[in-house]
């Protein structure tokens, strides 16, 4: 994803100087732009980069009054550090500057307003120039975030065993004999007793048979422990002072 990182420069020599930095980041000089201050009205070109309406006004503004801007589209990860080293070769504080030229009367950009002559602008890079000369110091502060050390992983699965069990079963038989008798029948005989009879005898057998009860026989508790450890940090902070140089009067002005 790209993003529109921009800045602006109190003269176009500091804005070279910014884009010179930039050579470490690999990124594509097409994808570099600087602009002149007085150049034509460009908001329609910011604002179709999204930048928001009210950065975008202030972008033209600091145009209009003979500031350079330095425009540089970029993948999202260098935008941080593109930020960052615009602002380390002294892009200009425009809050700061926005707040003066309120107090002076200013309403806000007007895209039919007068760039301002080169008289006009230089007098407003000197401004400019005072209001973003900063001493920055970089202040480290150490703190602590929960971050994953590794663990455990408590995973429940079914897995099977033979089982060999010997049982005894029985079984039942039936076996018919016919034996030869020759006796009276021991009554009268009469119609029952030649009537039709049916007798059933039935032979058992066992078979086996297989239950199964499940039994909790282990449980597997997990249970966390901490410690404390002392670690050392070693880092270094950054500073940007301003040094100050007489100049001879007799010296031409860069």
């Amino acid at each position: 994803m790209m993003k529109t990182v921009i800045a602006a420069f109190p003269d176009r020599g500091v804005a070279n100087q910014a884009i010179g930095e930039l050579s470490s980041l690999n990124i594509d000089h097409s994808n570099i732009r600087i602009l002149d201050g007085g150049e034509a009205n460009i908001l329609p070109q910011l604002l179709a980069k999204r930048v928001p309406e009210d950065r975008a006004h202030l972008y033209c503004e600091v145009l209009r009054r003979g500031a350079p801007l330095v425009i540089v589209d970029c993948d999202d990860d260098d935008a941080q550090r593109v930020a960052s080293i615009l602002d380390e070769r002294g892009s200009l504080d425009l809050d700061s500057a926005a707040g003066r030229w309120r107090t002076a009367g200013w309403e806000g950009y007007s895209e039919g307003a007068q760039s301002f002559d080169e008289s006009s602008a230089a007098l407003e890079r000197e401004e400019l120039e005072r209001e973003s000369l900063a001493v920055i110091q970089e202040e480290v502060r150490v703190g602590k975030r929960q971050v994953e050390g590794g663990g455990v992983r408590l995973r429940a699965f079914v897995t099977e065993q033979p089982i060999h069990e010997t049982v005894q079963l029985r079984e039942e038989h039936v076996e018919v004999n016919r034996e030869r008798v020759d006796e009276p029948v021991p009554i009268a005989p009469d119609e029952s007793t030649f009537t039709e009879e049916e007798y059933v005898v039935t032979a058992m057998s066992e078979e086996p048979v297989v239950q199964k009860q499940a039994r909790v026989v282990e449980r597997v508790h997990v249970e966390k422990t901490a410690d404390t450890r002392t670690e050392t940090i070693e880092e270094s902070e950054r500073r940007r002072d301003v040094e100050v140089e007489q100049l001879d009067p007799r010296s031409p002005r860069r």
